[in-house]
């Protein structure tokens, strides 16, 4: 699909285009008004159509202006595939770990099974296996990051082209990749323990769908909420909450829920450590599965 709309830039796909730069010519013309209300003069209305000439204009012009734009978005694709393929492969596997232990936690208190040394060594494996957990959830937000902002970036060119402002680029590459990425991140998370941890992906999935709200207003002061809100928000329910109650030794009510350990260390030998415990971990199971379906006669 991306090669036709590279190779053919016909009608098509050109009005894809121009519709594109029409919602988003829209959107920008509130901040040009708002900028022009200082001024004595009556600010001139934003043309749709007028944005939409001036477009077809340039690329006539410069025929190669819609490979790039093509180029930018396969660019963002890529990224965006391969910064959600991780997150979700960290994410599943904690929380495959996470139900195996909310099993043997209910078989203990039910008395069907005994604490023993095969449980702690257990318990120390699974560590091993979420260890590189944190460092893999940072490095995938920052790919999306850079995602995001290769898919914006094309629209830094089309506001000059029509005439807009295109001087909040930079925020808009930067601030607000970085605001989007994590609003992505939050909600796949949420989607990812939705089951396993109804209340925690609640709190997730509300960080998520506030920040699509909000960001895209362009907003500072509702923008600022937000992230004191998310941030205050998160260590509350997720860090400080539970160390309380860790500390005083209470029982955790049933709305306190965890996504898995996330531990992080600022060493970077830790880093390479955490991957190389996380890999023979790994190792060590799937030769512990391969001996367990073996049948005993031909061993």
């Amino acid at each position: 699909m991306m090669g036709g709309y590279v190779g053919g830039a016909g009608c098509t796909l050109g009005s894809r285009m121009h519709l594109l730069v029409f919602l988003l010519a829209v959107v920008a013309a509130g901040a040009q008004d708002d900028d022009e209300e200082t001024e004595p003069s009556v600010p001139q209305p934003f043309n749709p159509r007028e944005a939409i000439a001036q477009l077809a204009q340039y690329d006539h012009a410069h025929p190669g202006f819609l490979q790039g734009v093509a180029i930018w978005i396969a660019i963002g694709v890529v990224l965006y595939i391969i910064a959600l393929t991780g997150l979700l492969y960290s994410e599943i596997r904690t929380c495959l770990v996470v139900r195996d232990r909310d099993f043997r936690v209910r078989l203990l208190h039910t008395q069907a099974c005994l604490p023993g040394s095969r449980l702690a060594d257990l318990k120390e494996n699974e560590n091993a296996l979420l260890a590189p957990r944190a460092y893999i959830t940072f490095a995938m937000t920052l790919l999306f990051v850079v995602a995001i902002a290769a898919f914006m970036f094309p629209l830094c060119d089309v506001f000059t082209i029509i005439g807009l402002p295109s001087g909040p680029c930079l925020l808009m590459l930067t601030i607000g990749a970085l605001l989007a990425a994590i609003c992505t991140v939050s909600g796949w998370m949420a989607l990812v323990w939705s089951c396993t941890r109804p209340y925690a992906a609640f709190v997730l999935a509300s960080v998520s769908l506030f920040g699509q709200l909000l960001v895209p207003t362009g907003n500072l002061l509702l923008i600022l909420v937000w992230i004191m809100a998310a941030g205050m928000g998160g260590m509350l329910y997720f860090y400080y909450l539970p160390g309380m109650y860790s500390d005083k030794q209470w029982a955790r009510p049933g709305w306190m829920q965890d996504v898995g350990v996330m531990s992080v260390s600022f060493d970077p030998k830790e880093w390479s450590n955490s991957f190389s415990r996380s890999y023979e971990a790994h190792e060590a199971e799937i030769s512990k599965d391969e001996e367990l379906s073996i049948p005993s006669s031909y061993q």
